[in-house]
């Protein structure tokens, strides 16, 4: 099977000013020797898009929604870099209930664990935020490793942790009670993504839906457990905010 790679490629961006969505739900995929053309009236949102694709928006314009990265099933092309904003690792559970696998914050690789192991992707990869990914070809990256065992052996220790991570949160995930799943969650995000030297809050808020997709609960049950740790001084909630009041006990 030949599959063509796409140089570039949007899916289902949205970009607004402040609260007004100047473009919205756009979709682009070029593939080499292709050319494309974008073509509306005056004020459609053209130049949005373009500046939006070479990261230049003006005048505080940003990106505010986007599809995912990339799709279970889909063959990996790309080592891929998030360069600004948060995104999550996860997979689609029974009754389409999904699971958080792992975090990625600025200057994480991610994307390359499927190639090297000659399979599909069998995650799903989706930002949390506005973010920057950079995509770098990996037939250039897997040229490089044999060339250069130092790279090679920052590929190796970098499946290693995210290897060794993973275990340790299966382990508390399967075995740890509904509480003891949050608890864990809280100081895996407080370990990952540290706190604000100031209000010491946990520098990345999640929606409890996340929260709950991290803890492999219902999102009903991680609002009650979240709760229960609240009222028993372990923690300190504020909207989305979460700062540890207890590290020791929690």
């Amino acid at each position: 099977e030949v599959r063509r790679v796409a140089l570039l490629e949007i899916k289902n961006i949205d970009v607004s000013y402040g609260k007004q969505v100047t473009v919205s739900h756009c979709s682009i995929e070029l593939e080499q020797g292709q050319i494309c053309s974008v073509v509306g009236e005056s004020g459609s949102g053209k130049t949005t898009v373009i500046r939006a694709v070479l990261g230049l928006l003006p005048g505080g314009g940003k990106v505010t929604r986007g599809d995912i990265i990339y799709e279970e099933g889909e063959e990996p092309t790309h080592l891929m870099c998030l360069l600004t904003g948060s995104a999550k690792i996860y997979r689609k559970g029974y009754v389409s209930r999904p699971q958080i696998l792992r975090l990625l914050l600025p200057g994480d690789y991610f994307g390359y664990r499927a190639y090297f192991a000659h399979t599909r992707y069998i995650t799903h990869a989706s930002p949390l935020e506005d973010s920057q990914v950079c995509f770098i070809p990996l037939k250039c990256i897997s040229k490089i490793t044999q060339e250069n065992n130092k790279v090679a052996n920052l590929f190796i220790e970098l499946l290693s942790k995210d290897l060794g991570q993973s275990d340790m949160r299966s382990i508390y995930l399967t075995q740890s009670h509904i509480s003891g799943r949050m608890a864990e969650t809280i100081l895996y995000l407080k370990n990952t993504c540290a706190t604000d030297p100031q209000t010491h809050a946990l520098r990345i808020s999640l929606p409890r839906e996340e929260l709950a997709a991290l803890s492999n609960m219902t999102t009903s049950n991680a609002i009650r457990t979240l709760g229960a740790l609240a009222d028993d001084g372990l923690i300190v909630l504020s909207g989305r905010s979460i700062r540890i009041a207890n590290e020791e006990k929690l």
